[in-house]
């Protein structure tokens, strides 16, 4: 058994947090931001798989005051943590989360006169201002007003004029910032002069802009011509984009899945591995059972003739289709593979790695997805950076 292997968890299979390699990769993304430009930490979707609790204790600490989420109710989360930090809620909020909105002071995105209007009156009823962004749809048909309507930079004059609100300045999103194909960066080029051009016409209308922002991760660490006041990093942030920006900046992934090898046997050439006989060994094997499978996130699809695991700085191909809570893998060629090794399906070991970018590309996902998966029911063990280590168990509360 590896001396690594005691995770004191309770459960032969965890992900492991390292907080260092995040806290290096804010680093980075503050040391290429253009001058006068702040960071915004998205940590939606329990900050994306790795623990909102934990991370967002470690960013504030790190001087993060200002922080993303999806939804009201990551907003009170991240209030409840964070004390008097700016929360930004990126999707939109319906009406009958008003009253929430401003007991929790979080700043909301307003893409329509009708909503601006009731959270100004909510808001002069409590003798208060409500902080939003108008939101501006320059090219991703999501949310926000159309950046090429003759009438937005006037409807965005109105919202202004409400007594009961704080317009802060525009919030847009760019469609494939990561696409670096001709085609996708002319696209991209395109979405940054729209936002540009209107942010023009609105200053033209006498409206303030204190805060504008477009840039998403990828588009933070290549596009300092769009940087403006604000940038929001998310997925950068945790390690991703590891093909693209790694050999470039440094990030370090900071997610790693791993499991102990809970079984082993030796079988002949042609024996049946996994569910309804569509797997068959073509040599006699050495097959090893690890206790997690597609509902700890792994993708279902990441199975024999896709996936695989590391064991001992080796290769370990999965066998057969993955299992609701178990899989098989090839410990054939592993020397000295032995009961209780500790077996990587997402991180390094020795000169190998699997990342979470090429776990998504090969099962037509992505990091974004691999990584909110796995934190349903899997234990976590957070480490400090510095080589030490400390368990947390814990759901998705």
């Amino acid at each position: 058994m590896n001396s690594t292997n005691m995770t004191n968890t309770g459960r032969p299979a965890w992900v492991e947090v390292d907080l260092g390699a995040i806290s290096n990769n804010i680093d980075i993304i503050r040391d290429h931001l253009s001058p006068g430009c702040t960071l915004c930490a998205v940590v939606k979707a329990d900050a994306y798989g790795h623990g909102l609790k934990t991370v967002a204790n470690m960013l504030q600490k790190k001087g993060v005051d200002c922080f993303a989420v999806a939804t009201v109710e990551e907003g009170i989360a991240v209030r409840t943590l964070t004390g008097d930090a700016m929360i930004i809620v990126l999707s939109l909020v319906w009406p009958g989360q008003i009253e929430t909105v401003l007991d929790y002071g979080l700043v909301t995105g307003v893409s329509d006169p009708e909503y601006a209007k009731r959270l100004s009156e909510a808001a002069r009823a409590r003798g208060t201002r409500a902080k939003v962004f108008a939101m501006v749809d320059t090219g991703m048909s999501r949310i926000g007003f159309l950046s090429e309507d003759p009438d937005t930079p006037e409807m965005i004059r109105n919202i202004a004029g409400l007594e009961g609100l704080e317009l802060l300045g525009l919030m847009s999103h760019f469609a494939g910032s990561n696409d670096v194909s001709p085609e996708g960066i002319a696209y991209t080029d395109m979405q940054e002069q729209r936002f540009a051009a209107l942010r023009e016409k609105v200053l033209a209308e006498g409206v303030s802009l204190r805060i504008c922002s477009i840039c998403n991760s990828f588009a933070a660490m290549t596009r300092p011509s769009a940087h403006y006041q604000l940038v929001r990093t998310g997925a950068v942030m945790f390690g991703s984009y590891v093909d693209t920006l790694k050999p470039r900046f440094g990030f370090m992934p900071a997610m790693s899945v791993k499991a102990l090898v809970m079984h082993i046997k030796t079988v002949p050439a042609g024996t049946v591995v996994g569910y309804n006989r569509i797997s068959r060994v073509s040599r006699p094997s050495v097959i090893g059972t690890l206790n997690l499978g597609y509902a700890d996130g792994i993708p279902r699809n990441w199975s024999a003739g896709t996936g695989y695991v590391l064991v001992r700085g080796c290769r370990a191909p999965i066998l057969g289709p993955l299992c609701m809570d178990q899989m098989m893998i090839d410990l054939t060629d592993v020397p000295g593979a032995s009961l209780y090794d500790e077996a990587v399906l997402i991180g390094r070991d020795g000169d190998l790695e699997i990342t979470a970018d090429e776990m998504g590309e090969k099962t037509g996902s992505f990091f974004d997805t691999i990584v909110t998966a796995v934190s349903l029911r899997l234990p976590y063990v957070y480490l400090s950076g510095s080589g030490g280590r400390f368990p947390v168990v814990r759901g998705r509360d």
